[in-house]
This record gives C-alpha cells, structure tokens and sequence, in this order.
C-alpha cells in the first residue's frame, strides 16, 4: 500500500508542520499506523495556548512551543486503512482548540 501525506499548512499561522514520517513505513491492510509529526513555532512569540495535531481525526495536544522551537508529536496507533491502494494520510494542527 502506498500512503501519500496531505499537511495542513498555512503560511499565516505560527505553528506549521515541517514534517511526516509513519510507521510501518510500508504499511499493509488492517495494519494500525503510528504517525510522528514534527512541528515548529515560526513566530517570534511563545505558543502558550494549548493546540492539538490532528492525524486521520486523532488528536494530541500540545501544551506550549516557545518562539522558534520544534518539537515532534507522535500520535500513536491512530487508524488503520482497509483497502489496498494509494491512500492519503491527513494532518493538521488545530489552533485554537475548539469546544
């Protein structure tokens, strides 16, 4: 199966992805996907509101990122595809969190 990534990204926002690695690298039908996003605060101020990163509708929340740093977030055993094929792999950070 082949997984093609679609970020979320937007050039106004402080906090953008930079990056998507999943595993299993090559993953199979019914094979539970692990994915590890790697995020950076482009701003020059700290990121003290709480966001989450969103893969395939799997939330984690970040609570802080100070102006300029990086971190990666790994959202663990989030989904699975059922059907063989090219498949795309949705991520996106969602600021502010919404009720």
């Amino acid at each position: 199966m082949d997984v093609t990534t679609l970020s979320t990204v937007s050039t106004t926002q402080p906090i953008v992805i930079t990056g998507v690695q999943y595993s299993p690298a090559s993953p199979r039908v019914n094979d539970w996907i692990t994915t590890t996003v790697t995020i950076v605060n482009n701003s020059s101020v700290n990121q003290n509101t709480p966001f989450q990163v969103n893969v395939q509708g799997t939330a984690v929340t970040v609570s802080s990122l100070a102006a300029g740093a990086q971190t990666t977030v790994t959202v663990p055993n989030g989904f699975t595809y059922t059907y063989p094929g090219t498949q795309t792999l949705n991520t996106a950070v969602i600021y502010p969190i919404s009720a």
